[in-house]
């Protein structure tokens, strides 16, 4: 099915990521480069332990 996304095409993550960040309503993603265990374990941690995000 073409219609009905469920998410933005690869082309638009960038645009929709930064929105989300801009309003709030999510974190800012962890850059492809700095993408380890420690980056990722500390968003996850913020994520779920930052009242504005749970």
């Amino acid at each position: 099915m073409v219609h009905g996304r469920a998410a933005p095409p690869p082309a638009r993550t960038g645009f929709w990521a930064a929105r989300l960040t801009a309003l709030g309503v999510a974190l800012r993603g962890v850059p492809l480069r700095r993408l380890a265990a420690d980056a990722l374990t500390a968003a996850l941690l913020r994520i779920t332990t930052d009242p504005p995000y749970r």
